[in-house]
């Protein structure tokens, strides 16, 4: 390591823990120093982006490092008020959490089932190379994190389907995940279960719940009018972008892309594409989108009224 680098690793230690300890897991397959080492901040901060490799983590061509890339993006995808127990010696606390309990069951139930339909479907010719492509996609979407090590819009369209589900997902709350977050799609799915019972249990009292804590009515309403608003705002967007003559795939997958700060989609916004050739009024939208999502849709909301009383 260079004695550059080596400085600068130390100057940022006290901010970057995750990050320093990811990079000594990285350089341990005895890779080329600077491709690990600016690639590790990424999958820490959720960030869709490899800074030294067009390929993405694909280009290590290394199981090692994919496996401490997913190690990182799940940790990411983690509320911080967790991290901040397991820190204080009571990583029981994380196991009782039921959006951790949400989270990973999602992540691990969508890499077995993506891994059984490249493995049935032939894509793929052994379990561990199913494994190994398929818990890496769903984590990587899942936490929005945008990392690739294949170009999974070549994939079976059941799993192409799967993935895209898993853009709405996010990381927990509190964490540095884009998308829906996974606190909030816990409480309108179990919102929608209660309803659903209320039709014949019209006077039952039926609170929402997460884990043991009832939610208060307000928060459930609050919730669920945010997912409303995500979905009208992937679905504007996408007809914004299949106006100036996008196809449906291209357009509705970089709509919830960059709505989930996701990073790739399908079609012309693939893994193995990009950005690059859409036009200009496209772009714009794009980018819009990115920073509503980056910042959620009731910040916005709030700085566009703040800004409308100003203009009064």
């Amino acid at each position: 390591m260079t004695r550059g680098l080596r400085s600068s690793i130390l100057n940022q230690l006290p901010d970057q823990t995750q990050g320093f300890i990811e990079l000594i897991l990285v350089f341990t397959p005895r890779l080329s120093e600077v491709g690990p080492s600016a690639a590790t901040a990424t999958p820490v901060y959720t960030a869709c982006v490899s800074p030294t490799r067009d390929a993405s983590i694909a280009s290590f061509g290394n199981p090692a490092v994919e496996m401490v890339v997913v190690l990182f993006m799940l940790i990411a995808g983690i509320s911080f008020a967790l991290h901040f127990q397991l820190l204080r010696g009571r990583p029981l606390r994380m196991f009782r959490d039921s959006e951790f309990r949400f989270y990973i069951g999602v992540v691990f139930a969508a890499t077995a089932v993506i891994a059984a339909d490249l493995l049935i479907r032939g894509h793929q010719d052994g379990i561990f190379s199913s494994l190994r492509l398929a818990i890496f996609q769903a984590t990587s979407i899942t936490t929005t994190t945008g990392f690739a090590t294949a170009d999974f819009d070549l994939w079976p369209n059941f799993s192409k389907a799967l993935l895209f589900l898993l853009m709405f997902v996010g990381g927990c709350s509190g964490s540095t995940g884009g998308s829906v977050k996974v606190v909030r799609i816990m409480i309108v799915a179990k919102k929608l279960a209660i309803d659903l019972k209320r039709l014949v249990q019209p006077y039952a009292v039926l609170p929402v719940r997460v884990g043991k804590r009832a939610i208060p009515e307000e928060v459930v309403t609050s919730v669920t009018t945010f997912f409303i608003l995500f979905l009208a705002c992937f679905g504007l967007g996408g007809l914004l972008l299949a106006l100036m003559g996008m196809d449906m795939v291209s357009a509705f997958s970089a709509s919830a892309a960059c709505l989930g700060n996701v990073g790739p989609g399908f079609g012309d916004v693939g893994p193995a594409q990009n950005y690059a050739a859409m036009p200009a009024l496209a772009k714009l939208v794009l980018l819009i989108m990115m920073i509503v999502g980056r910042l959620e849709l009731y910040t916005m909301l709030v700085l566009f009224y703040l800004w409308r009383g100003l203009q009064r």
